[in-house]
């Protein structure tokens, strides 16, 4: 599976703007990425129903899905670490 793209819809502070310690504020990023699966590859052979989706010329399934982020907004504030 492979993103190929990223958008990003809305960007707000999180929390009112509140500061969190030594990380400072943070902000929301809220977004959508999307992705596409070539259903040929055996590491996607566990999707069920692949091979019934609709492809592209080049035979990838593509799709999207919404994201969320809560992140420093001075990232060199941040721990570096994703949860």
């Amino acid at each position: 599976m492979t993103a190929t793209r990223f958008e990003i819809t809305a960007q707000h502070d999180f929390a009112e703007g509140a500061s969190f310690g030594e990380h400072g504020p943070y902000q929301r990023i809220e977004g959508r990425v999307h992705f596409e699966v070539d259903p040929s590859d055996r590491a996607n052979q566990a999707i069920v129903d692949l091979e019934h989706a609709i492809n592209s010329g080049d035979r990838h399934v593509r799709f999207s899905a919404d994201f969320s982020l809560v992140t420093p907004k001075e990232p060199a504030r941040g721990s570096r670490k994703l949860l």
